[in-house]
């Protein structure tokens, strides 16, 4: 989610397959729950992009890659699931922390605008901020109490770098994420929850810039005169025309850019008849995870993708049910005016979660269906014994 993250990000999603693949085979192809074909066919139709052909297949091999990267860690190394993504919060610690202190030292004007530090945008630093919350948060019953008050501080301290990002549709994710926990968990807690987010949000809203003040204010008391609200309408109108042209198969998410051009040419003058404004920029995507979907893979994909979700939170439990829902729910929100599952960072935070979920049955039907699932005979002096041993003791 920082640097060098497709070189991982393929690396753990294609070892993950070949794993998944072997260990399949090595114990006789048992079958598996029938809605695992669901996340198949949705990445074959992403692959495919029947509204302009293998125009998605790119996106499709990163969907995979994060989606068997979290299947593989769940099912081979359950136990060390936890730490692993805690290692996650504290990298980002890390960068936080030495980014803030250069930026303190050497580059104070950073603070001046939208913090960025050295994740080249704002909005990646707040995602990978909210993610390493959703972890901590998940994991939090593995901290001793006497060690819980640093998480808590922790916690406040990536809040003050999300809210120094000022991404708004991080914000929103976040407490979509946080309502829905509650609702789920701790129904009558929900007003005191409302009253800690509200009292936390002034502070955090205190401490901002006034430049940037305004860019929060401006989406609640003038929306309509705010500069990014502008745009996203103009980029909202053309993707839902493309919508209708295409409703059921779609026009495959990549092919927007082409398509959002082209468009605003040959519609000018209906489009400025409108009050609608047109920049003249070349818009990757339609900055919204639903028209997103509806514009690249139409109703058939966005249906395959919704159908995807409903058996891994249906079935998974625990702590990674938990963070499932979390991290769903962040999504929900963040993309109604965001899509970054175009990039390797945004596809990791979408499928990847859903991967541990999809790990997690499937550890638990084939261990059930098979009493245990068998270690394949190995030489007590084989390396690979020697790393098996490792990876037991760590995890």
């Amino acid at each position: 989610m920082h640097k060098g993250e497709k070189l991982f990000l393929y690396l753990a999603g294609i070892s993950g397959a070949l794993l998944l693949a072997m260990e399949w085979f090595r114990i006789e192809r048992p079958s598996l729950p029938v809605f695992f074909v669901v996340p198949i066919l949705f990445l074959i139709y992403v692959l495919l992009s029947p509204g302009t052909f293998f125009v998605d297949a790119r996106l499709a091999g990163r969907f995979a890659c994060a989606l068997f990267a979290g299947i593989a860690l769940q099912f081979f190394f359950s136990r060390a699931t936890p730490k692993i993504l805690l290692t996650e919060c504290l990298t980002f610690l890390i960068t936080l922390s030495l980014g803030a202190t250069y930026a303190a030292f050497f580059a104070p004007e950073m603070f001046a605008d939208r913090l960025t530090l050295t994740y080249g945008n704002p909005h990646r630093l707040a995602v990978a901020g909210a993610f390493s919350i959703f972890t901590l948060f998940t994991f939090l019953n593995l901290f001793p109490k006497k060690k819980r008050p640093i998480v808590y501080c922790l916690f406040v301290l990536i809040g003050i770098a999300i809210f120094l990002t000022v991404s708004r549709s991080t914000i929103v994710g976040l407490l979509c994420a946080i309502a829905a926990y509650v609702l789920f968990y701790h129904a009558k807690h929900l007003i005191k929850s409302v009253v800690i987010a509200s009292f936390l949000g002034i502070i955090a809203f205190s401490i901002l810039p006034e430049a940037q003040q305004q860019r929060v204010l401006d989406p609640l008391t003038n929306p309509l005169n705010d500069n990014t609200i502008q745009q996203r309408i103009g980029i909202w109108y053309t993707a839902l025309q493309g919508i209708k042209e295409a409703p059921i198969i779609g026009h495959g998410l990549r092919a927007y850019s082409d398509y959002d051009q082209q468009y605003k040419t040959e519609h000018y003058a209906e489009m400025t008849r409108k009050n609608i404004r047109i920049v003249d920029r070349r818009w990757a995507h339609p900055h919204s995870l639903y028209l997103g979907s509806l514009f690249g893979w139409g109703i058939i994909g966005t249906l395959l993708l919704i159908f995807t979700f409903i058996p891994a939170l249906r079935y998974s439990s625990g702590n990674i049910k938990v963070f499932l829902i979390l991290m769903t729910c962040f999504n929900l929100g963040y993309g109604g005016t965001e899509l970054r599952i175009k990039s390797d960072d945004g596809a990791f935070m979408l499928f990847f979660p859903l991967g541990l979920a999809y790990g997690s049955i499937l550890l638990q039907h084939l261990s059930q269906k098979l009493g245990s699932i068998p270690a394949p005979p190995l030489s007590s002096n084989s390396f690979i014994t020697k790393v098996s041993n490792t990876i037991r003791q760590y995890a």
